[in-house]
């Protein structure tokens, strides 16, 4: 006992005296200030200065108030229905005090009090009947971005109930082709349950949920009362969206014949930065309807409950990526003052997911351009049919959760320190030491994984995901067993990714252990006076 307390006391002047970190005759052997435990470079994805500690049933009280106050670690609350402590503990130095608690008998566990984060569910008073939003894993996707509210998606079809409740109070000016006027009111119901899926009022207490929250509604009407329109008016509404600050158009209407007038319109508005979304049709045909078609277009097809390609989807080699589509519950308009709801079916309401989509993506990764955000929805899909791209699914069903977080540049690993050094004797045991692992991509996680060349090290976990908001961290350890006294040892501990794209991978971090015939004692005991 008198040894464990004679470590435990030593552990504790180790670990509070700030100037351990910068004095003493180790400096300079870990990273290039001397810290032989590296520091995170971001915010913890723990409650950073505490931790959780559970004794055995059968250890005393009093033997817990002298475990913890041998570390002389202050009790912030008891958890008397859990039988847990939190006690507070030095910022980045949880691990090592985890570790030495670990090894005292009289505990059970101590671990990290972690952070856990909701899963965002809105509630909005028909979001249980929108099956699609679930499908495409639109709730994980919000708790990481919901929107911005500097994003624009115009909506080029029967124009947009401006009074409806879930609709109105995100609406931007737009214009009716039609009528040649600036008020884009829906008369026919196409265009308004279109706008309610791609970016309904959300989390407001009534209505239906819009794959984008934030993003703002440009009403277009090309189409009249009866969703008939001409090429001339398609094409004129997406030039006004472009030149109006729409960065998304939806185009859920299609033809049968090509138009260069249509043609030239969508060339011009993609190469201006707007990305164009468009339903691939809805008669059953191998056969797309346009402007679907135009390469410029991101052709969606549809799919039902089960991931099936619905019966009256068109389909084809412009296939891009495809989209809920059978039985879709949104804001409806039926007659003038009678602000709805209800389910449609078609193509249609497959494009507008698309579209809020990429408004969520836009809002993570402002950067990207109109081809990097495509690239991102179709690479994140959920491969369907015949393995890869097949021509009833595109690359797949869209993913909202992967596309988040896959969006931005390639991510680059990054590592805390290239160098560590370990110090153990006969009587005192090594301090485990934590590796950072970075990513400095703002938008994109990546796996990682940990390995060395020692049969004397050890790395806990093993395997991780790090994103830029939160890193992951390696518990590097040494096994002094069948180490010989008084040896000097070396490894190398290997980060690597096997994400795609991923850059400066692998990392390698030299070991030095010291396995001195000096007690450590002796050297450590003078530096407890720099305080």
């Amino acid at each position: 006992m008198k040894r464990h307390l004679l470590r435990a006391l030593l552990l504790a002047l180790l670990l509070w005296p700030t100037a351990l970190h910068s004095q003493g005759p180790f400096q300079g052997e870990g990273d290039p200030q001397g810290n032989l435990l590296p520091h995170p470079a971001s915010a913890p994805s723990y409650r950073p200065g505490q931790i959780l500690v559970k004794f055995r049933t059968q250890t005393p009280p009093q033997d817990q108030v002298e475990a913890l106050g041998a570390l002389n670690l202050p009790v912030l609350e008891v958890l008397p229905d859990l039988l847990l402590h939190r006690v507070a503990v030095p910022e980045g130095q949880e691990q090592m005090v985890i570790q030495a608690l670990s090894e005292d008998p009289r505990v059970e566990y101590a671990e990290l009090d972690y952070i856990v984060h909701a899963t965002i569910i809105p509630n909005d008073t028909y979001f249980h009947l929108q099956w699609a939003t679930l499908k495409i894993q639109a709730p994980a996707a919000w708790d990481q971005t919901t929107g911005a509210s500097d994003l624009i998606i115009a909506i080029v079809d029967t124009g947009v109930d401006l009074n409806h409740p879930d609709l109105n109070g995100k609406i931007v000016p737009g214009w009716d082709f039609v009528n040649d006027d600036d008020s884009a009111q829906d008369d026919h119901g196409h265009g308004t349950h279109v706008a309610g899926i791609a970016a309904a009022e959300t989390n407001n207490g009534q209505g239906v949920a819009g794959v984008s929250w934030g993003a703002r509604i440009m009403p277009i009407k090309v189409l009249d009362r009866n969703g008939d329109g001409y090429y001339s008016d398609v094409a004129q509404g997406v030039s006004y969206a472009c030149n109006h600050g729409a960065q998304i158009i939806n185009l859920s209407l299609g033809g049968d014949t090509p138009s260069n007038t249509l043609k030239d319109a969508l060339e011009q508005a993609y190469q201006d930065g707007c990305l164009i979304v468009a339903a691939a049709g809805n008669s059953g045909r191998n056969e797309i309807d346009y402007p679907a078609r135009y390469p410029e277009a991101m052709a969606v097809t549809a799919t039902d409950q089960y991931d099936e390609l619905a019966t009256f989807s068109d389909h084809g080699p412009e296939a891009e990526v495809a989209a809920p589509g059978v039985d879709i519950y949104s804001t409806l308009w039926t007659r003038p003052n009678n602000h709805d709801y209800g389910y449609k079916t078609g193509t249609s309401m497959s494009a507008p997911h698309v579209a809020g989509l990429a408004a969520l993506l836009w809002s993570v990764c402002p950067q990207l351009t109109n081809t990097e955000v495509r690239s991102v929805i179709e690479s994140t899909a959920t491969d369907l049919g015949s393995a890869g791209w097949d021509p009833y699914y595109g690359h797949g069903r869209i993913d909202a959760e992967k596309a988040i977080e896959y969006a931005g540049p390639p991510p680059t690993l990054t590592v805390s320190t290239h160098q560590m050094l370990f110090l153990a004797d006969a009587t005192w045991g090594q301090w485990p030491q934590t590796l950072i692992v970075g990513n400095d991509a703002p938008c994109r996680s990546l796996e990682w994984s940990a390995g060395d060349d020692a049969a004397w090290l050890d790395e806990i976990p093993h395997t991780g995901r790090a994103s830029c908001s939160q890193p992951g961290k390696v518990v590097i350890s040494v096994d002094t067993s069948g180490l010989s006294i008084g040896n000097t040892y070396y490894a190398t501990v290997t980060v690597a990714s096997s994400t795609l794209g991923v850059q400066e991978s692998p990392q390698e971090i030299g070991i030095k252990f010291v396995y001195s015939n000096t007690p450590l004692l002796r050297t450590f005991f003078p530096l407890t006076s720099a305080d």
